[in-house]
């Protein structure tokens, strides 16, 4: 497999594609809003999954790469952050692996209500 920290990548079609540093450039500045994947409100809790357009994997660069990150923003959970190898993997649940972990059962009733019933 090739390395893959530090490769750029483009969606194309919603697949990632490699691609060199130039191209990505061009891409990115045309396609910027394909960039974000998701933009979830939840209460007052914001979670953002972006396409991250370069390979993350640091600690194995041989890896498929990590092209996917999701932020939450807001609650105890403000700037955590939860990457991802695919597309289906970020859209299968953003943020809600750090959001249950620390909302449910928590004071906030409403905000753990619609975390619990929350589909991406």
């Amino acid at each position: 497999m090739p390395r893959t920290f530090g490769q750029h990548y483009i969606l194309v079609d919603g697949e990632p594609q490699p691609v060199t540093f130039e191209e990505f450039m061009a891409w990115y500045f045309s396609h910027w809003q394909e960039a974000r994947i998701a933009y979830t409100l939840i209460g007052e809790v914001l979670v953002s999954t972006i396409f991250l357009g370069l390979g993350h994997n640091l600690r194995d660069a041989d890896a498929a790469p990590i092209l996917f990150e999701t932020m939450v923003f807001g609650g105890p959970l403000d700037h955590k952050i939860y990457r991802t190898r695919t597309r289906a993997e970020a859209l299968r649940a953003p943020g809600l692996p750090f959001l249950r972990g620390f909302l449910m059962g928590c004071e906030h009733e409403r905000v753990c209500s619609l975390v619990q019933n929350f589909q991406a």
